[in-house]
Order: C-alpha cells, then structure tokens, then sequence
C-alpha cells in the first residue's frame, strides 16, 4: 500500500512561482497556453503580490516526458520561442554581448543542472576579439563560478568582477531551482526577467543577482531538480539522467539562437 505524506505541516520552500500563484490572487496576472500536450503558463507579478517574490514576468513550461525524442523535440522548440520573445521584450539584440552563467555544484548531481548547461554553450567572445565572426553569431562569454564550499568566493562576487571587468549587455544566469512538488522535478522549465537568489533554499545570506544588484538586465532560467522541507532535499532516482537530457536540451537551445540557426 501507497504510503501518502502530509506535506502541510513542513516547512517547504519553492523557487518556482507557479508553486505558490493559485493560493493568492491580488498583484497577479496569469495565462494558461497548451501547445501538443506541452503546458506554458506566463505569470506577471505587480509590486503588489503577497508571494513573497520579485515583481517581474515568470515563464513556465510543463511538460510530461524529454526521454523520448519527439518530445524532446517539441520542448526544445517551445523552449527556444519562449526564450527569445522574453529575449526581445526585454529589448535584447545580436549585437550585445550575453554573458551567461552556470551557478551550483557540478560534483553535486541535483545542483550540476547550470554548470552542465554552460559547459556546453558556444562561448564567442574570444574569437570576436582576434577577428570578424560570422555577423550571424552573438558575442558570449560564459563562466561557472562553482560554489562558495569548494572556491571559497561566493557566486555573486565572482559574478560581479567579471561583469565589471568585460560590461556584458546582458546576463543569462542558468541553476537548479527548489519546488514544493514531486511532479515538477525535472519537467518544468522557468525562464524570469527579475534574476535569482543562488542557494536561498538552504540559506538567506546569499546576494541576489538581479538588475537591481548589477545594473544591468537578468534573465534567470531554471529547472527544479529538487523537493525542500525542513533542511531536507528530496529527488528522483533518475535524476542523473535527467539532468543529462535537460541540461543538453536547453544547452543545445541556446546553441542555437547563438549562431541563428
């Protein structure tokens, strides 16, 4: 016999918006689109919302299954429009340089998703600098700043440097993201242009990375690779290869867009 958990009387934590919209209502404008089974939900919040979260846009795609290739295509796609129309209405254009970063723990599975992705983005930035690229690519630099246990300088400083010593344009922030339910473990992609809070499910003491702290605009994209309640993270049993699928999916994505294919 199933085993059922009462959630309730846990203290969980979420990363994800459409976790928390249907609770409350005030400050909150919300859509609901269905493309082949693929879910995307746009949620915009006023500085009115009682969430607990950043006044901004929040994208969501839910989707059931990547491990099948014709599923995985079809993420991939909705993925991409997502992606570029936040891209343009936040008034990106190829000319800029993007710099994108991959936050969390590579050595830690459900914490690898944002290395994983940026290790795989075709970085540019160099090659423009020694000579005329293909005008069809972006100029992007990308960086993994690993975590504060193992470098000793937390995520936000280093991006800070970096974005004081290049001035990127733009800053595409990738990281595994907390949620309040199994069924969203490594099916749901986020894409916001408010930034992010790295490591605020375990603690409140890291800075934000966000237009407000770096001056320049953020566009924060996650998935949700763990459950959090109490101090305890929960994951799946194939969360190894699901984060090998997803991280190569999104990473292929941006590819992509990259170099306008």
């Amino acid at each position: 016999m199933r085993h059922e958990i009462d959630m309730k009387k846990f203290n969980i934590h979420t990363d994800m918006a459409i976790d928390v919209i249907n609770n409350k209502k005030v400050g909150i404008k919300k859509k609901n689109r269905v493309f082949g089974g693929i879910k995307v939900t746009d949620i915009l919040l006023s500085n009115k919302n009682k969430l607990n979260k950043k006044s901004g846009s929040y994208v969501t795609i839910e989707y059931d299954d990547i491990s099948d290739y014709d599923n995985y295509k079809k993420v991939k796609k909705i993925f991409r429009i997502e992606f570029e129309k936040v891209l343009k209405k936040m008034k990106f254009n190829r000319n800029n340089l993007a710099l994108i970063v991959g936050l969390g723990n590579k050595n830690s599975t459900p914490d690898s998703l944002g290395a994983k992705i940026t290790e795989n983005i075709i970085a540019t930035r160099h090659i423009k600098k020694i000579k005329k690229l293909d005008k069809n690519y972006i100029n992007v630099a990308t960086i993994t700043p690993g975590v504060e246990a193992q470098t000793g300088i937390n995520s936000f400083e280093v991006i800070k440097a970096v974005v004081n010593s290049i001035k990127p344009n733009f800053l595409i922030v990738f990281d595994s993201l907390v949620t309040n339910s199994i069924n969203r473990i490594n099916k749901t992609i986020q894409i916001n242009n408010v930034g992010i809070n790295p490591g605020s499910g375990i603690s409140k003491e890291y800075q934000e990375i966000s237009f407000d702290t770096l001056k320049i605009p953020v566009i924060a994209i996650g998935v949700p690779t763990v459950l959090s309640y109490d101090n305890i993270l929960v994951t799946v049993k194939e969360i190894d290869y699901m984060i090998e699928k997803t991280s190569l999916l999104i990473s292929s994505a941006i590819n992509d867009y990259i170099s306008n294919i």
